[in-house]
């Protein structure tokens, strides 16, 4: 039997471009989590092959999912969502990583103002890193944690508070390498792209 698939999907420049992406935002000790080992440049964290076997084994309770607990022990700031992931890896995803790409996805998240002082935004952090709190069109100001907020900032896991004095606007806490290597929230990308 002979398979084709249409030629004007370039399959080879999607990959291409995830690794490109990759290895732009990463170092050679970083790790990656990832369902296959697609990026295969980086170390994983989570060490099972998210086939079907494997994902029918972390359903029945065979094989551990500990992806997200393995994320904050080795501080892996970079997810790819390609392909299938456990339920549980999947929703630690969505909660602590924003899409940078197709399939790229940074630690970070949007911040929320509280319903009582709308200047404050409380948020938690479940992967040590060094964040950067970023707007789509102008510098931030405040405090973080109560000390003066200056640029990137090492956040243990754990709940935080920034008080913003800038003018109001959409706020997101990012991985600062992302940040400082030019990686946008495609949420930033799409609104400048409409102005």
């Amino acid at each position: 039997m002979l398979v084709t698939r249409p030629f004007w999907i370039d399959g080879g420049r999607i990959e291409t471009n995830l690794l490109r992406g990759v290895l732009k935002l990463t170092n050679p000790g970083d790790y990656v989590l990832d369902c296959k080992g697609e990026t295969i440049f980086r170390q994983r964290c989570f060490r099972p092959v998210t086939e079907s076997i494997m994902l029918e084994r972390l359903m029945r309770g065979l094989v551990r999912d500990n992806a997200a607990e393995r994320c904050v022990e080795t501080g892996t700031c970079v997810a790819v969502m390609k392909g299938r992931m456990p339920i549980r890896a999947r929703q630690f995803i969505w909660e602590n990583y924003i899409p940078v790409g197709d399939d790229l996805r940074v630690a970070g998240r949007l911040l929320q103002r509280s319903s009582a002082d709308s200047t404050r935004l409380e948020f938690e952090v479940a992967i040590p890193a060094a964040y950067k709190i970023i707007a789509p069109d102008a510098p931030v100001t405040g405090t973080l944690d109560g000390i003066p907020y200056d640029g990137a900032r090492f956040l243990a896991p754990g709940k935080h508070a920034f008080v913003e004095t800038s003018p109001p606007a959409t706020l997101l806490l990012l991985w600062a390498q992302a940040v400082d290597r030019n990686f946008v929230p495609l949420k930033f990308a799409r609104a400048s792209a409409k102005e």
